[in-house]
């Protein structure tokens, strides 16, 4: 996917760049100076790399303990971002459609103003916090994922029933 979205652009200076070097011919009604069409093919070039390697480095870490869900999205979200189980309004652990129900993969604004963080897979950590906002973090350990908050809100309520 990724190939065939970039591929268009770089036939396009690829061709500007064999035009004017190869057959020396300037390319289009104003051609670029040599170094301009060079500067211009080694630029794209290197923000789509650039683009390519965010895409392949995303990783989404969810960790929970100390009655709270920690996460975080690198390379966009370094620091983890806590949501403590008192916080939580409903929680559910869902299969769902990365394409319809968040958006499509990576950090997205999903329908009813969802905020979905994945990676690939098609279950994710649906929460609804106090505050009104709603997040679909994906998962690829359901069960652990699942097991983990309601041991911190078990916990929790030990810990009031006390």
């Amino acid at each position: 996917m990724i190939v065939l979205s970039t591929a268009p652009l770089v036939h396009f200076l690829g061709k500007g760049m064999y035009m004017q070097f190869a057959l020396n011919e300037p390319w289009g009604d104003e051609p670029m100076s040599d170094m301009g069409l060079i500067l211009t093919f080694v630029s794209s070039l290197l923000i789509m790399a650039g683009v390519i390697w965010l895409i392949f480095s995303a990783e989404l870490t969810i960790e929970v303990h100390d009655r709270a869900i920690y996460y975080r999205f690198t390379p966009f979200i370094a620091q983890n971002r806590r949501i403590g189980v008192d916080e939580i309004e409903s929680w559910e652990v869902v299969k769902y459609n990365p394409i319809t129900d968040a958006g499509g993969y990576g950090w997205r604004k999903g329908p009813g103003g969802q905020t979905a963080y994945n990676v690939k897979g098609n279950m994710g950590l649906k929460l609804k916090v106090r505050n009104g906002k709603k997040l679909l973090l994906g998962t690829q350990k359901a069960d652990e994922l699942r097991a983990a908050i309601q041991y911190e809100i078990d916990k929790m309520s030990n810990t009031d029933n006390n």
